[in-house]
């Protein structure tokens, strides 16, 4: 879930082995692992839009600033 709205339905295998949203990947990426450097971490730049001011489509396109990423974010978007 991610601001307000559900982003990605999986299995506990699916979601965990190909997260098919770039939230999922973000927030996965952002979790500390014993097998891998703190220097691995990713943090998701940016902050959630105000409530008042949610962007349409994807939610999170605007802190997507890689290209591929906010492509597959408006494509997620469109699917639902």
């Amino acid at each position: 879930m991610y601001a307000g709205e559900v982003v990605e339905l999986a299995t506990f295998d699916t979601l965990f082995a190909a997260p098919t949203h770039p939230y999922t990947e973000l927030l996965l990426r952002s979790i500390p692992r014993l097998d891998r450097s703190e220097i691995d971490l990713a943090g998701i730049p940016g902050q959630v839009p105000p409530i008042d001011r949610m962007p349409k489509g994807c939610r999170l396109a605007p802190r997507s600033a890689e290209r591929g990423r906010h492509q597959k974010c408006m494509r997620s978007s469109a699917m639902r």
